[in-house]
């Protein structure tokens, strides 16, 4: 769950505009960290942008 948690906050902040190297600095993790969640996460939901994958998080009500 934390680890489900974690990769949507780093979803989120690039959503928002932030490079996953920003998002590394701000998160205060290294920025393979981040690469690695974000792949893990399309991987799992099929998807194949940031974009994507948050379209689908809402649509299966992952994210509200």
């Amino acid at each position: 769950i934390a680890r489900i948690r974690r990769a949507f906050t780093y979803l989120e902040r690039m959503t928002e505009g932030l490079s996953q190297k920003e998002v590394a600095a701000q998160m205060n993790v290294e920025v393979h960290t981040v690469k690695a969640t974000v792949y893990w996460l399309y991987t799992h939901l099929g998807a194949h942008s940031s974009e994507q994958a948050v379209a689908i998080a809402f649509r299966r009500g992952i994210l509200k």
